[in-house]
């Protein structure tokens, strides 16, 4: 199960909320990322594939966009501005 970490700046109070697991996405053939997290990740898969494909998907074709189309981003904190990105 993922661990989620509240990083708090002893100075100012500014937090960062972080989780173990980064940010797993797929990514459509737009390009747009759609993520999903724990709990339920496989429900979320299912729905996430049968959007892009616009049909109930195969185990295959889940397979296929996991092994091809996704990823994971991690937060990054921007030390200079306190941007947070991906």
């Amino acid at each position: 199960m993922a661990e989620q970490t509240t990083f708090t700046c002893k100075k100012c109070g500014y937090q960062v909320e972080s989780w173990s697991d980064g940010n797993p996405y797929i990514q459509g053939p737009n390009g747009k990322r759609h993520y999903y997290y724990h709990p339920c990740e496989d429900d979320q898969i299912r729905d996430i594939v049968g959007k892009i494909l616009k049909r109930d998907p195969s185990e295959a074709e889940i397979r296929e966009m996991l092994d091809n189309h996704s990823g994971n981003e991690a937060d990054y904190l921007c030390l200079e501005c306190l941007k947070i990105s991906k």
